[in-house]
């Protein structure tokens, strides 16, 4: 999985949460399939990268003001292969904790990624 496929999967649950009116028990439902299969599916794979890169944390829910932690463990050092990846699941994921994932967006015309 690239970091784009993370990012899609971060705003797609994000819109269904969203969409209920960001409930307090939002990181529940994802993990019980109260958003839907396919809800669930996307945070598994945000996880799985997350988990791969060495970046051992855990989205929470989506709330109006950036994702919610709902875990930190002690922070790893990543194979020199995998800095990139690591660096760049690190960013999104403070973009995301801080409400700033929401301004991470695709060109259209040549696929890069760029802040609005």
């Amino acid at each position: 999985m690239r970091i784009e496929g993370v990012i899609e999967a971060l705003y797609q649950i994000e819109r269904e949460v969203a969409a209920a009116g960001y409930p307090s028990d939002a990181y529940t439902r994802i993990y019980e399939g109260k958003f839907g299969e396919k809800t669930k599916l996307l945070k598994k794979i945000v996880d799985d990268f997350m988990h791969e890169i060495q970046l051992v944390v855990a989205f929470g829910e989506p709330r109006r003001d950036g994702w919610s932690l709902a875990e930190v463990l002690s922070p790893s050092h990543p194979e020199e292969s995998g800095r990139e990846a690591y660096l760049d699941g690190l960013l999104v994921f403070n973009a995301a904790v801080h409400g700033y994932l929401r301004l991470v967006s695709q060109c259209d015309s040549c696929g890069h990624w760029f802040v609005r």
